[in-house]
C-alpha cells in the first residue's frame, strides 16, 4: 500500500514538473520575441515556438509538447501580434499563421514523440535481449543449484528492482517446494497461488485469471518432465501489475532457468550413476580377486588337513611336519590378505585411529623379520647405523606397512636374490629403504602403484589382492609420513619410508 502511494506521488511530481517546464519554455520564447517584435515580422517569430515544441517533445514527451503548442499559439497572438494583449487580430492572414503554427506544432510533437517511443522500445528490447543473454551466460557457467539460484535472482531483480523469491524442489518429481532465496518473509496468503503454479504449471497472481489479488506474480519453472520450481515476484509498488513485455521476458527467464536446473539435476544423476557403476566394478574386481587369491591357500589348507585326517597313520613324522608347515604358511598368507582387507576398510571409512608412541627402529625391524620367519627364499640384508633416534608412530600400524613392503619386495624378487633394508637420517627425517631385485617399474606408472588393485603392466602377477602398497601408503599418510618408489641404479626398486624423528635415545623409554 505504501509502495503504491509513493509510486503515485512520484507520478504526480513528474507530471507537474514536465508541464511546468513546458510552460517555462513558452514564457522564455515569448519574452525573447517580446523584445525583438518591433524589428522582426511576427510571422518569423513562429519558428522559435516550433523549435521549442520539438525540444519539449524530444525531452518530455507528447503531452507536454501538445500543451506547449496550444500555449504557444495563445502567447504568440497575445504578445507578438498587434493589437497586443488581446486575442483580436487586425489582419486576418494571421489566422492562417495561428492555425499553421498550431497544426504544425501538433504534427511535429506527435512525430517526435512517436520516434522517441520507438527508440525507447528498441532500447528496451535490446536491454531485454542483453539481460536474457547475460542470464544464459551466467547459467552456462553455473555448476550448482546455489550458483543457478544466485544468477536467477540477480538477473530478475535487475529487470524489475523488486523482491524476488525462488522456490525449488530438492529432486525432480518431488511434491514439496523449498525456498532458495531471501527475504523469506513472504506473505503466507500467497502460498496457495505459488502451489497452484507449481502443480498446474500455469502463471498466477496479478495480471492472470487465477489468484488475481495475490501480492506476487508467480511463474513456473517448467521442463519436459514436470515443474522444478516457481519464481515469485513482488508486484507491490507496480500498481499490482507487471508490464506485458516484462512478463514475456520473465517467462523467457523462467524457461532458461528451468533448463539450467534440469541440466544440473541430470548431471547429478549421471554422476551418481557413474559412481554406482564404478563401485560395482570395484566390488566385482574385489570379489574376483578374493575368490581367486583365497582359493589357493584354502585349497592347500583343506588338502593338507584332509591328508592328515585320513592318512596320518601312513605318513612319517617328517612328511607330517612338511605338510603342517605348508598349511601354516598358507594360513599366514590368508590371514595377511584378510588383515589387508580390514585395514583398507578402516582407511576408507576414516576409522583408523593412531596410538602414537616413541618407536625404536631396531625393535620395528626385529618384529617385522620375526613375522616373516617362514619366508626364507630370499636372504635379507640389513644396514643399520648406530645411535638411530626414535620416531613417533603407531607401532602396530607401521609394522603392518613395513610388512606389506617387505612382502611386496619378496614377491617381485627372484628366488635367492637378497632384499635389503637400510636406514639413514637427513634434515630431521629418518628414512627406511627397502630394496628388491625385481623388475624396475616404468616411470610413467610410478604415480599409480599405490592405488588399490593396481598392477604394473607386463609384470609377474603373484598371488595377492593388490592392496599391500595402497594400505602402506594410507598408513604413512595418516602419520604425515612419506612413501616413495625409486628405481635403483643397479636394478630393482627402492621403497622409501620417511618419518620425522624424535631426538632422544631408547634408554630414556626403558
Amino acid at each position: 500500500m505504501i509502495g503504491a502511494l509513493v509510486n503515485n506521488s512520484n507520478k504526480t511530481i513528474r507530471f507537474m514538473l514536465s508541464y511546468g517546464l513546458s510552460f517555462i519554455v513558452v514564457v522564455i520564447i515569448t519574452a525573447m520575441g517580446f523584445f525583438i517584435r518591433d524589428w522582426i515580422t511576427p510571422t518569423n517569430l513562429v519558428m522559435p515556438y516550433l523549435l521549442g515544441v520539438v525540444t519539449i517533445a524530444v525531452i518530455l514527451g507528447r503531452g507536454p509538447a501538445v500543451f506547449a503548442s496550444v500555449l504557444g499559439v495563445i502567447a504568440f497572438d497575445v504578445f507578438l501580434v498587434p493589437p497586443y494583449l488581446t486575442l483580436v487580430v487586425d489582419d486576418t492572414e494571421y489566422i492562417i499563421t495561428f492555425l499553421s503554427l498550431f497544426f504544425v506544432s501538433i504534427v511535429i510533437s506527435n512525430l517526435t514523440s512517436r520516434v522517441k517511443e520507438q527508440v525507447t522500445r528498441v532500447e528496451e528490447r535490446e536491454a531485454r535481449v542483453v539481460s536474457l543473454n547475460k542470464l544464459s551466460h551466467d547459467l552456462t557457467g553455473a555448476y550448482s543449484i546455489d550458483a543457478v539460484t544466485r544468477s536467477i535472482l540477480e538477473n530478475v531483480h535487475s529487470i524489475l528492482k523488486q523482491h524476488v523469491w525462488l522456490y525449488l524442489v530438492e529432486n525432480i518429481g518431488d511434491t514439496s517446494l523449498k525456498i532458495r532465496s531471501s527475504p523469506d518473509d513472504i506473505d503466507k496468503n500467497n502460498i496457495d497461488a505459488i502451489l497452484y503454479t507449481y502443480t498446474s504449471r500455469e502463471p498466477s497472481g496479478p495480471g492472470t485469471s487465477v489468484y488475481p489479488n495475490s501480492k506476487t506474480l508467480n511463474l513456473p519453472l517448467s521442463i519436459n518432465t514436470g515443474c522444478v520450481g516457481v519464481i515469485s515476484i513482488d508486484v507491490q509498488g507496480l500498481e499490482n501489475k507487471v508490464p506485458p513485455e516484462k512478463i514475456q521476458l520473465l517467462e523467457a527467464f523462467s524457461n532458461v532457468s528451468a533448463l539450467a536446473i534440469e541440466r544440473i539435476a541430470l548431471n547429478k544423476q549421471a554422476s551418481q550413476t557413474q559412481l554406482l557403476k564404478e563401485k560395482e566394478l570395484i566390488q566385482s574386481a574385489l570379489l574376483n580377486s578374493i575368490s581367486h587369491d583365497f582359493r589357493t591357500p584354502l585349497a592347500t589348507i583343506t588338502g593338507t588337513l584332509s591328508t592328515l585326517n585320513t592318512e596320518s597313520d601312513l605318513l612319517d613324522r617328517e612328511t607330517i611336519s612338511t605338510l603342517t608347515q605348508n598349511a601354516w604358511s598358507e594360513a599366514e598368507k590368508l590371514n595377511h590378505m584378510v588383515s589387508n582387507l580390514l585395514n583398507m576398510s578402516r582407511l576408507e571409512s576414516g576409522g583408523l585411529k593412531l596410538q602414537l608412541e616413541p618407536v625404536d627402529i631396531q625393535d620395528l625391524i626385529g618384529v617385522v623379520l620375526e613375522q616373516m620367519n617362514n619366508r626364507d627364499n630370499n636372504p635379507i640384508k640389513i644396514d643399520l647405523p648406530g645411535d638411530i633416534p626414535l620416531f613417533s608412530a603407531d607401532f602396530v600400524l607401521v609394522e603392518q606397512a613395513m610388512l606389506n613392503l617387505m612382502d611386496n619386495a619378496i614377491k617381485y624378487s627372484p628366488d635367492g636374490s637378497p632384499v635389503e633394508i637400510s636406514v639413514h637420517l637427513s634434515d630431521g627425517w629418518l628414512y627406511i629403504d627397502i630394496r628388491n631385485s625385481g623388475p624396475e617399474i616404468p616411470v610413467d606408472e610410478l604415480p599409480y602403484i599405490f592405488k588399490k588393485f593396481y598392477r604394473v603392466n607386463n609384470s609377474p602377477t603373484p598371488s595377492g589382492l593388490g592392496l599391500g602398497l595402497a594400505i602402506a601408503k594410507g598408513i604413512l599418510d595418516a602419520h604425515q609420513a612419506t612413501l616413495e618408489a625409486i628405481p635403483h641404479d643397479n636394478g630393482g626398486m627402492i621403497f622409501r619410508m620417511g618419518f620425522q624423528y624424535i631426538i632422544s635415545y631408547p634408554k630414556e623409554f626403558s
